[in-house]
């Protein structure tokens, strides 16, 4: 700190000292060739080039102030003094007086001023035409021709859409956006839009549009999502449907070659049509305030692709519930692994969800009258487990996996099937079918249980 305050007072009594010393000179002409003394100009832009012709000075004796710190140049040959350039981009809307001292052979001076009034330059957003088109076709694996967007006066921007391998950068040398690099090799044939925003000073948006079509190899895998990535809900409501595109994965009655992963408490419904997988489903009513992931990877011959989605729910308040039944006696349960009793025993199943942090139990108790019971069934195979009571069908497992449920009528035929992940444990409500017995089974990684239920 010594050392500036010593260092401004040296440079204030040397400035003093020069004001007092100077004397103008009678012998000294200034010409002006060419340019003029006051010039108004954008930062960024050229100015026009001055030229000063001096006659009767002490050619080794000069200084400037001002030229150097806009970025210009200042040259001398002879008695000629040159001053030409761009002024520096990151100069502030200002007036600058810059000036140029000349001395003479007795010491005496002549002084002359420049006076440059610099503005802020306008906003501009725009294709460079020299560059790429903006619409390409590129095969997946292959290197694409560079897209280049001019630019000036801009506070934020953003590339999106892009297929993977190519990204959008900003070179701020030459003030431009870049869109460049290869697509990779696992990128579905497909039309790719992508959009290039941008804000002015005042944060209006401004944007410009293109279409990468990618070409992609034979059995390559891949999976992306074309609706509803990323999305807003409230807790207990549904989600809007997720909807998937595929391609080289083949669909098997398991869906084996499909993995999920979630985050997000509730039951999701997955079904596939063609080269299209859709995600449906309620968020449980006591999920917490935060964002869920739900994560898919498609299996192919030659690689796998994944894609994901994001849920954020609002905070709903964490509600607690419990209920108490009476079995009947006249309740039948039937699986290869079912406990069952002809004496009305009290009961009881309890689920947990390490996601939705939800737990609900049931009690059976004596009842002689089959129109005020309800059935309770569970059935347990090789560490999982699925129970159901008040027209809920709950599956556990011990870990992620793929679930087949299905239900039939008693004379055989197939009223209802879904295939969906379970993580930990999820309910499916069984509410909607019709009045009756029925026979539900459960299957899942090669094991497989059957239990009679009746829906009331």
């Amino acid at each position: 700190m010594k050392k500036i305050i010593a260092l401004i007072f040296a440079l204030f009594f040397a400035t003093a000292a020069v004001a007092e010393s100077f004397v103008a000179s009678e012998k000294i002409t200034q010409q002006v060739l060419a340019g003029s003394l006051t010039q108004t100009v954008a930062a960024g832009d050229e100015i026009a080039p001055i030229r000063i012709l001096y006659e009767n000075i002490d050619e080794n004796k000069h200084q400037s102030g001002g030229i150097s710190d806009l970025g210009l140049t200042e040259k001398w040959t002879g008695p000629v003094c040159e001053i030409f350039g761009k002024i520096s981009r990151n100069i502030a809307a200002q007036t600058v007086n810059a000036y140029i001292l000349v001395q003479d052979d007795e010491g005496k001076y002549a002084k002359m001023d420049i006076t440059f009034e610099i503005k802020e330059r306008e906003f501009k957003f725009e294709w460079n035409d020299a560059s790429g088109e903006m619409n390409q076709t590129v095969k997946a694996g292959e290197t694409m021709v560079p897209i280049v967007f001019d630019y000036e006066a801009i506070s934020v921007w953003g590339v999106s859409g892009l297929p993977s391998g190519l990204k959008g950068d900003i070179d701020g040398d030459v003030y431009a956006i870049i869109i460049a690099g290869t697509v990779d090799e696992t990128v579905v044939s497909g039309d790719y839009d992508y959009k290039v925003i941008v804000k002015d000073k005042n944060s209006k948006e401004h944007s410009l549009s293109g279409t990468i079509t990618v070409e992609g190899l034979p059995n390559v895998a891949s999976i992306r999502i074309v609706e509803n990535e990323k999305q807003k809900v409230t807790a207990g409501d549904s989600i809007k449907p997720i909807v998937f595109k595929f391609a080289n994965v083949n669909v098997t009655e398991n869906m084996d070659n499909f993995k999920f992963e979630q985050t997000l408490p509730g039951s999701l419904r997955i079904s596939v049509e063609d080269d299209v997988l859709t995600i449906n489903g309620i968020v449980a009513e006591n999920a917490k305030d935060g964002t869920y992931s739900i994560k898919v990877i498609a299996k192919g011959e030659k690689n796998n692709d994944t894609a994901f989605a994001s849920v954020e729910v609002a905070h709903k308040p964490v509600e607690t519930s419990s209920s108490s039944v009476v079995a009947s006696s006249s309740s039948e349960a039937s699986s290869s692994s079912v406990n069952s009793s002809s004496s009305a025993e009290q009961s009881s199943s309890s689920v947990s969800s390490s996601d939705s942090k939800s737990s609900s139990s049931s009690n059976a108790d004596d009842s002689s009258s089959s129109e005020k019971t309800t059935n309770i069934v569970t059935a347990a195979m090789n560490g999982v487990k699925f129970g159901y009571t008040n027209n809920v069908l709950t599956v556990v497992l011990p870990t992620s996996s793929m679930v087949r449920v299905q239900v039939f009528d008693l004379t055989g035929h197939l009223v209802e099937s879904l295939v969906e992940p379970v993580m930990g444990s999820r309910s499916f409500s069984l509410a909607h079918l019709n009045r009756g017995n029925y026979l539900v089974r459960v299957e899942s990684n090669s094991q497989m249980s059957v239990a009679r239920i009746a829906v009331k």
